[in-house]
C-alpha cells in the first residue's frame, strides 16, 4: 500500500505537469495554476484554449508587466483580495486592464473614485487620458 506521503508527491506532481503554467517576467519564474488565470482572466483564458504555443508549453512570457505587481494580480487570483495604495494603484490598473482582468479593472476604478480630492484630481486626469489612449 502507498503511503499518504508517496500519494501526495504523485497528486502534487500529476498537477503540477499538466495544471501548472510558468509565467516568466523580466528574471522572474512565477509557477501558478492556469485554472485560477482563466477564471479570472479573459486573457488567459484565450491563451490557453486556443491552440496557441502556450495551450501546450504551459509557459507564458509576460515582459511589460512589473513581477510584484504580477505577484498582487496572482494573489487576487486566488483571495480575491488586493491592497491597493498611491505607488501600485496606476501599474495594477493597467496589467490588469491587460490582462483583462475585469473585476480587479473595476476595483482599480473604485478606488480611485474614492481617493478622488481637489489635490490629486490633475493628476488622476492626466492618467485617465494617457490610460485611455494606451487601451
Amino acid at each position: 500500500m502507498l503511503s499518504y506521503v508517496l500519494m501526495i508527491n504523485i497528486y502534487l506532481k500529476y498537477i503540477e505537469l499538466y495544471f501548472v503554467v510558468r509565467l516568466i517576467l523580466f528574471v522572474n519564474k512565477i509557477k501558478i495554476c492556469f485554472f485560477f488565470l482563466k477564471a479570472c482572466s479573459s486573457f488567459f483564458r484565450a491563451l490557453f484554449t486556443n491552440g496557441m504555443n502556450e495551450t501546450t508549453d504551459r509557459i507564458v512570457d509576460i515582459h511589460d508587466i512589473n513581477g510584484e505587481i504580477m505577484n498582487l494580480i496572482i494573489n487576487y487570483a486566488y483571495t480575491c483580495e488586493i491592497k491597493f495604495n498611491e505607488n501600485n494603484i496606476y501599474e495594477i490598473l493597467q496589467a490588469a486592464n491587460q490582462l483583462q482582468v475585469l473585476e480587479l479593472v473595476s476595483l482599480c476604478e473604485n478606488y480611485l473614485y474614492e481617493k478622488l480630492n481637489p489635490e490629486n484630481v490633475l493628476g488622476i486626469r492626466e492618467f485617465a487620458s494617457f490610460f485611455c489612449k494606451l487601451s
